[in-house]
């Protein structure tokens, strides 16, 4: 589902671990209550060599609006994902860019 979410816009996405620089691990819960499906994940990028690049938990939220009460909750949590993973890249690479610019 995440290779269909942002992340796909932003970095190339691979089938093959040694096609890749850095692997992205996690775990997916789901728990059915009330009739609809409540979803946590938590996920962790790790470069080749097995070094700790970026780890996020992401839960429950609220969304509101119309649509709501149809949205897959699986679904927000590879959007959660993949707007994480972005966002931590463009915050390494505002990092890094000061960093050349001194």
């Amino acid at each position: 589902m995440l290779r269909a979410e942002k992340l796909s816009e932003h970095f190339t996405v691979v089938d093959k671990p040694e096609e890749a620089d850095a692997i992205l691990k996690g775990v997916l819960s789901t728990q059915l209550a009330e009739g609809t499906t409540k979803a946590r994940t938590s996920v962790s990028l790790l470069a080749t060599d097995g070094h700790h690049l970026w780890s996020d938990d992401f839960g429950v939220r609220w969304v509101w609006g119309p649509a709501s009460r149809c949205r897959d909750s699986i679904k927000l949590r590879a959007e959660d994902v993949a707007n994480g993973l972005y966002g931590a890249w463009k915050k390494s690479m505002k990092s890094n860019q000061k960093t050349t610019d001194k």
